[in-house]
């Protein structure tokens, strides 16, 4: 029985942790993301997060419905041109993209 509660305390953590990152080396900006239905749809928004300049890593969450990009620590950019590209990428893929923050 032991066994079997430890199981099901790890699945009930398992989105937490599949979602968090790292972001002590860089800084990181997250966006809702809404219309995501499965985890194909997940795949297309991070895959094409994951193209723009600077990106050291994606997470995207369906439970959550929203983007996490951490950026990598010698990355300047422009934070108007940077949101424009992610709303971009978020609406080609088929999806809403909703407020954006940085951290």
């Amino acid at each position: 029985m032991k066994k079997i509660t430890l199981f099901f305390a790890g699945l009930l953590l398992l989105p937490l942790s599949a979602f968090s990152v790292n972001a002590a080396n860089g800084q990181v900006v997250e966006i809702g993301v809404t219309g995501m239905v499965c985890e194909f749809c997940v795949n297309s928004v991070e895959k094409g997060l994951k193209k723009l300049p600077g990106v050291k890593q994606v997470k995207v969450s369906l439970e959550d419905k929203r983007a996490e990009i951490v950026m990598a620590d010698d990355t300047t950019i422009d934070a108007a041109v940077f949101e424009t590209q992610v709303r971009k990428i978020i609406e080609d893929a088929g999806f809403t993209p909703g407020e954006l923050q940085v951290h």
